[in-house]
């Protein structure tokens, strides 16, 4: 019988916007949304959990690592892209720029390219340490977004923007660890087929 691993990317709930990117809390919507993500993930064996050391994304996937009792395992590497020690003004601009140039970053930052490097060492550990298991993964949506599009090029600029918060996106790969699908399950629970 051959294995299918599935990762189940869970971008985070919409937060309150803080200076403290580690720290950043999710808005009380936010936190309404938390039982959508609960109702989703409830309908599948879940193995693993596995999460960003962020607090958004950590509060996200809790109620249901309350709910079956399991451990939230935290991976340093699963955090989201470092955009600079300063604020920025125009953001839109900079993750234009990032998209256009996988080496673009600001002083102190990260390149999308530094996050997939570092993003795909902790996704490839994973499933290799997890071969056949069903593993939800906390996470954020430029990490998301990069990591999706290292497997399936139309994942771009313009799909990044519109993933929402939060979204549930499945990943599955065969026994060779080739991507075989990618599927979004909206909130409302409806599919939508990427790969």
């Amino acid at each position: 019988m051959k294995k299918i691993t599935e990762l189940i990317m869970v971008r985070h709930a919409k937060v309150n916007y803080t200076p403290d990117d580690r720290k950043r809390a999710l808005s009380k919507e936010g936190e309404n949304q938390r039982q959508d993500v609960l109702n989703i993930l409830k309908k599948k064996e879940i193995d693993l959990i596995y999460s960003s050391p962020f607090k958004r994304a950590i509060d996200t996937i809790k109620p249901y690592a309350d709910f079956k009792g399991m451990e939230i395992n935290i991976i340093e590497n699963l955090r989201e892209r470092k955009i600079s020690d300063v604020f920025i003004d125009d953001f839109d601009s900079f993750a234009n720029n990032q998209w256009k140039d996988f080496d673009y970053k600001l002083n102190k930052g990260e390149s999308l390219r530094e996050v997939r490097e570092r993003g795909l060492k902790s996704i490839e550990s994973i499933i290799r340490d997890n071969r056949g298991k069903r593993i939800v993964i906390g996470t954020h949506g430029t990490f998301l977004g990069v990591m999706l599009n290292h497997y399936e090029k139309k994942c771009d600029y313009r799909f990044w923007r519109k993933i929402k918060m939060p979204a549930i996106i499945s990943i599955k790969y065969n026994e060779n660890d080739e991507v075989i699908s990618i599927v979004e399950t909206e909130m409302n629970g409806n599919t939508i087929v990427i790969k």
